[in-house]
């Protein structure tokens, strides 16, 4: 089992293990935008890197012995995908990335369009903006197919996918089944928790985005604030929160704090999707849903009837909650967090590791 960092000292914790653990293994990469049939080809940013898509691997055979788990393998058995949430890029997996790293695995991060350093199509970095959530999936698509198997080819690929990351990791189980091996969804945005009816919802979204009003912050919205311990939500870790912020605070490539009126309506339009019967029923990929209890942006009944509806159609799909816990499960404190990430490297290790049937010794070969 991975020991998890002091949160009574997380910051020293952070400076001097994980990140210099981090570097020892890590190759900054850039990736085109992947193409497909209905996607409009957009303009490449002013002051992108060429309208490329940053991303992060970390590879097993370049982290520090002395930092990996007492029981971890020789060699990776497996790499870890991490698909990350709204106004997220690599560096908040950090942590998270460490401790699959001392697990036994090699970690892959891309950060995805309008996050991070990838291509901002709005010359306001504060905000998030996506012409179609079409495009989230097929890049991440590639990215697991041309960077992250290559990495262990004859491994096995997984991915934990948070919030946003986590319809857009479903969504890629159901349209492209055979790219994963297993999933982990942590507090997944199957359907996101509006402020207006369901059923009206598409409608006054299209409204908002007449124009370029899609540009546009959504209602209640705001820029990145300065720091306050309010910022913290109830439940989660002050270290790890106060750790979160002054990393964003440092960088403007982090600082995207408003979904505007034109990324709900596309985040509406993928949760739509993921959740038809047809597109369930297409998935084969064995899926672990870490469910936070307490959780007020995304729906715990959509999660359940999702899970439910896997299991109906001849899937492989389990439901761990985490009650107490809010949404951002990368934030929790040790006791809760120490759950995700056990869970996780327990899920992965069953569906990384070959049966005892399948094991080259078992009949004296």
């Amino acid at each position: 089992m991975v020991t998890l960092i002091d949160e009574n000292n997380y910051a020293s914790a952070m400076t001097d293990v994980v990140q210099p653990a981090l570097a020892a293994c890590a190759t900054e990469g850039w990736m085109a935008p992947a193409t497909h049939p209905g996607l409009t080809e957009l303009a490449i940013p002013q002051d992108s890197h060429n309208g490329e898509l940053r991303y992060v691997t970390y590879r097993y055979a370049d982290f520090p012995q002395g930092n990996r788990d007492a029981e971890a393998p020789a060699d990776a058995q497996g790499t870890v995908v991490i698909a990350h949430g709204f106004s997220e890029f690599y560096g908040r997996y950090d942590e998270i990335a460490y401790y699959f790293l001392a697990g036994g695995y090699n970690v892959a991060i891309l950060e995805d369009r309008g996050h991070g350093y990838s291509p901002r199509d709005l010359g306001d970095f504060d905000r998030v903006w996506i012409d179609d959530w079409r495009r989230y999936i097929v890049d991440l698509k590639k990215f697991c197919e041309v960077v992250a198997r290559p990495m262990a080819p004859t491994a096995a690929l997984c991915m934990y996918g948070h919030s946003m990351g986590g319809g857009i990791a479903v969504a890629l189980t159901e349209q492209y089944p055979s790219t994963l091996d297993a999933l982990v969804l942590s507090a997944p945005m199957i359907d996101p928790i509006l402020s207006v009816p369901e059923q009206v919802a598409p409608a006054a979204l299209d409204a908002l985005c007449v124009g370029r009003g899609g540009e546009a912050p959504a209602p209640g919205q705001k820029p990145f604030p300065a720091w306050s311990e309010d910022l913290v939500t109830p439940g989660l870790s002050m270290a790890r929160g106060k750790w979160l912020y002054d990393v964003r605070a440092e960088d403007g490539h982090y600082q995207n704090f408003e979904a505007t009126n034109g990324w709900v309506r596309e985040m509406v339009r993928l949760s739509k999707s993921i959740r038809r019967d047809s597109a369930v029923g297409r998935i084969t990929t064995p899926i672990l849903l870490i469910q936070s209890g307490n959780d007020v942006q995304v729906s715990l009944q959509a999660q359940d009837e999702f899970v439910m509806h896997v299991t109906q159609d001849g899937g492989e799909a389990s439901l761990i909650r985490l009650d107490g816990a809010p949404h951002e499960q990368g934030s929790l404190p040790n006791e809760l967090l120490g759950q995700v990430i056990g869970e996780s490297l327990d899920f992965f290790d069953y569906y990384s590791s070959p049966a005892e049937w399948e094991s080259a010794d078992k009949f004296g070969a």
